[in-house]
């Protein structure tokens, strides 16, 4: 794909990406805000929040179990894009990958 402004150009790899979350956003702005109330409440409770924890629990709600089992699990990138700090990492991904550990913007500790 070439870069929109200068078509001579390949677009860089950040590019790439934040065309990738914004189409995300777009496609699956109602899973996303579930997954984003979801990981406020936990951040809330918990001073802290992963993307595996708020998937569980969405694999655990009736309402969105079915939709999120048949999509990707990238779909989380969106949901920290906004309002949030990284404040770590921990191996909780699969494979105990690390995964990043978040915080509300404002209550990083």
């Amino acid at each position: 794909m070439k870069h929109p402004t200068f078509p001579g150009i390949a677009p860089s790899e950040a590019e790439k990406r934040d065309e990738a979350l914004a189409l995300l956003e777009t496609t699956r702005a109602n899973l996303i805000a579930a997954a984003k109330i979801i990981a406020t409440r936990i951040a809330r409770q918990n001073g802290r929040v992963t993307s595996p924890e708020v998937l569980k629990l969405l694999r655990e709600s009736p309402a969105w179990a079915g939709l999120v089992a048949e999509v990707d699990p990238r779909f989380m990138g969106p949901v920290f894009r906004k309002g949030w700090t990284r404040i770590g990492y921990s191996s909780e991904g699969s494979h105990n990958r690390p995964v990043a550990v978040w915080a509300l913007k404002g209550t990083e500790k």
